[in-house]
């Protein structure tokens, strides 16, 4: 098991490989149902981000964050939006300890829906979709 300081690192590593695909991006496209694009791919990773956090928050007996349906015309309002998400993030990370991670969240995928989950799931989501912009 990972501690909470080991996941909230995983997801720092996990940002940063995103921001600097995000800045590497040559066409900011929609792309189409069966192959997303650039545009798709942030909107998507960031909004989902914003929903861990509010897992987080919840599992921690915190107040979820509205967060509506935000639109990213450019990869720079793309960075932008993800610091706004990251701070989301961070905020419902800040007071998790290991003895928290076993506190039960509704996670997506195949992780363990507690805390611990969340937190490695948005690792791995965050590096799934910037693989795929590097690869862009």
């Amino acid at each position: 098991m990972a501690t909470a300081d080991e996941l909230r690192n995983q997801i720092k590593q996990s940002r940063d490989a995103l921001r600097e695909a995000l800045q590497g991006v040559s066409s900011w496209e929609d792309g189409t149902d069966e192959t997303w694009g650039a545009k798709r791919i942030a909107q998507h990773v960031v909004r989902s981000e914003v929903g861990y956090a509010n897992r987080v928050s919840k599992a921690m007996e915190g107040k979820p964050q509205d967060w509506g349906d935000q639109e990213f015309p450019s990869a720079q309002d793309a960075l932008t939006k993800e610091e706004e998400a990251a701070g989301m993030m961070d905020k419902a990370l800040r007071y998790v300890e290991d003895r928290d991670l076993k506190k039960r969240a509704e996670v997506p995928g195949p992780y363990s829906q507690d805390v611990e989950g969340a937190m490695a799931g948005l690792a791995a989501h965050i590096t799934e979709h910037a693989t795929e912009l590097k690869k862009m």
